[in-house]
């Protein structure tokens, strides 16, 4: 087994020199085609960019890291028992249970965290279900009075979750997604550290809320400074949010080993970009950034009832009560939406803010891109705007909030499975092809062809050139270690060239297999579109004022928990497949080269 674990690492470091040496050779193919491009000639490609491999022994090391792989697999195969049989190092590994000791081990930990969280907040609900000491004093209204910073915080806590769950999903099926989403290679933020954040936020929580149902329901804690005589108020309860909201803030902002506030500073950045869109050019995180805003509307529209609620005075008075009782939240209210006060404008802005982002970004892509589908997909902001606005203006008007917000809702959902998925009928209704085609005519094995690191999207780079012509600067023909580049001199590459037939254009065929190739099976799939569409009915409800859904106290603010959790896990496995569809396709045209590098796990 030890012999095992050692060709284990080595397995990895070969995979990571093998990265390292195709960045190299991408890089400086991108210097020659620039090259190239700004000084009108041919040279660079057909000329220097071979001799470059030759002198700096990229192409010899090809050929290392292949007979290194070789001599691997024999190795795990004779160590496995395996000799004879055909498997890839990674099924021999994965048969021996190299990589699923560490794996098991963390999943337990994980499994166990959920299912004590589980259990606690099972608890918390069996509490809040059992009748109080004194119910002609327990007043329901003042007991949710705080919720607003409670739901602020598990929402934190949830976004923890489901960005550990994106990152733990595509860790498990290979989806590079740091280098999707440009974080710098040398972060080590991974679902470990995000799952841990969320399950100490998360334990925190229940230990905090739990306390304060216990102490509100059955009095635990004297009064203090109370002065009503048929209500149960006193001024530590409000010390029970605040305390937990203070705590939260803490726990994010301290300083980390592992999450480094030049890594936070890379988000904050992002957030910025998206906020001042569309000044900046739009990068896939940046784009992913926006979407994720628009799902934290409704637990940013609890900023301003947590503040409300923090620096109001304690106890509460029985205005506030009844303001919350009637509008769910004890921030001040105008008599009519024509007499507003800073609340009911703030609200709507806060909303609304998260969709002006993406039609900028829109708008920034369209103008940067001149691709029809960018006004698209601004149409489908808008038409989410559209809710916000009209349920603020015309709230009374149930009839034009119900069309507008089924529009959008369609428009969403429609948008979401087509584009940001792409999913059609070759995903959801046949089988994947298992076969790519047939490549036994070229010369020698394609382990990593360098086709795949050259593609560019659309056939162009970032700076808007096109990709020289196949079979005369950009041909490739394979070589030891991948398909190397084909010119119209032989003697320039070093080489014998190839004809389409047996060389490049089989690399292009194989090529043509893998990039279309997904990750996850049609069941997933089917089950994400049927999961996003019930999400989507429920996110649109963010948008509407909580006192067009129920009158109830109670309901609303069970309706409200629900949604936001719900929205939360939507807005997760949305970025799944979205980020997976990416790597897969480059459909959106935000990278250069279609080619992705492994995922390399920090230790």
């Amino acid at each position: 087994m030890r012999i095992l674990g050692g060709l284990n690492q080595l397995h990895e470091s070969l995979e990571r020199l093998r990265d390292f040496k195709d960045w190299n050779q991408a890089a400086t193919f991108k210097i020659f085609k620039k090259h190239d491009k700004l000084l009108g000639s041919r040279e660079g490609l057909t000329v220097h960019y071979p001799n470059t491999l030759t002198d700096t022994r990229l192409r010899s090391a090809g050929f290392a890291i292949d007979a290194l792989d070789g001599d691997l697999k024999r190795a795990l195969e004779h160590q496995s028992g395996a000799a004879g049989v055909e498997h890839c190092p990674d099924v021999l590994r994965l048969a021996a249970g190299l990589t699923a000791v560490s794996n098991a081990h963390n999943e337990r930990k994980l499994f166990f965290a959920l299912g004590f969280l589980v259990a606690m907040v099972v608890a918390i609900m069996v509490l809040i279900l059992l009748p109080a000491k004194d119910p002609s004093t327990f007043v329901s209204s003042y007991f949710l009075a705080s919720l607003s910073v409670f739901r602020l915080v598990i929402a934190t806590a949830f976004v923890f979750w489901g960005c550990g769950g994106v990152a733990y999903f595509c860790n498990s099926y290979a989806i590079n997604h740091m280098f999707i989403l440009d974080v710098d290679p040398r972060c080590r933020v991974g679902p470990e550290f995000l799952f841990r954040q969320a399950a100490w936020l998360s334990c925190l929580w229940i230990f905090v809320y739990g306390a304060y149902v216990l102490d509100y329901k059955w009095e635990v804690l004297p009064m203090i400074w109370s002065t009503a005589e048929t209500a149960r108020t006193s001024f530590h309860y409000m010390l029970y949010p605040t305390i937990l909201l203070f705590l939260t803030i803490v726990m994010i902002i301290i300083p980390s080993k592992v999450c480094r506030y030049r890594y936070r500073r890379q988000l904050l950045g992002a957030i910025g970009r998206t906020c001042l869109a569309p000044l900046y050019a739009v990068s896939f995180g940046d784009n992913l950034v926006g979407d994720v805003m628009t799902s934290l509307a409704k637990p940013l529209q609890d900023v301003p009832s947590a503040w409300c609620y923090i620096f109001s005075p304690h106890p509460q008075t029985q205005k506030q009560v009844d303001l919350f009782k009637k509008y769910g939240t004890t921030c001040p209210q105008g008599p009519d939406i024509w007499h507003p006060t800073w609340y009911t404008i703030l609200r709507p802005i806060i909303s609304a803010l998260p969709f002006v982002f993406r039609l900028m970004q829109c708008a920034r892509r369209y103008r940067d891109t001149r691709e029809p589908k960018h006004l698209l997909n601004f149409g489908k902001y808008f038409a989410s705007l559209m809710v916000v606005v009209v349920s603020t203006f015309r709230s009374s008007d149930s009839q034009a909030v119900i069309v507008i917000t089924i529009i959008a809702t369609i428009y969403a959902w429609t948008w979401d499975v087509t584009m940001d998925w792409g999913l059609g009928y070759q995903e959801l209704c046949r089988p994947a092809r298992s076969t790519p085609p047939d490549v036994s005519s070229l010369r020698t094995p394609i382990s990593r062809p360098m086709e795949t690191i050259l593609s560019f999207a659309g056939g162009n780079d970032e700076e808007g050139g096109e990709a020289p012509p196949a079979g005369r600067v950009a041909g490739f023909a394979p070589s030891g270690e991948g398909a190397e580049l084909a010119t119209t001199s032989p003697q320039a590459q070093g080489v014998n060239s190839q004809s389409p037939t047996s060389g490049a254009e089989a690399v292009r065929q194989w090529h043509a297999h893998e990039q279309v190739k997904r990750r996850f099976g049609r069941r997933f799939y089917w089950t994400a579109v049927i999961f996003d569409m019930l999400g989507r009915l429920t996110w649109v409800v963010t948008l509407l004022p909580i006192s067009i859904i129920s009158d109830n106290v109670v309901q609303r603010a069970a309706v409200e928990m629900s949604i936001t959790i719900t929205e939360i896990f939507r807005r997760s496995l949305w970025s799944v497949i979205r980020i997976e569809y990416e790597q897969a396709s480059n459909a959106s045209g935000f990278r250069a080269l279609l080619w992705v590098p492994m995922l390399m796990k920090g230790d």
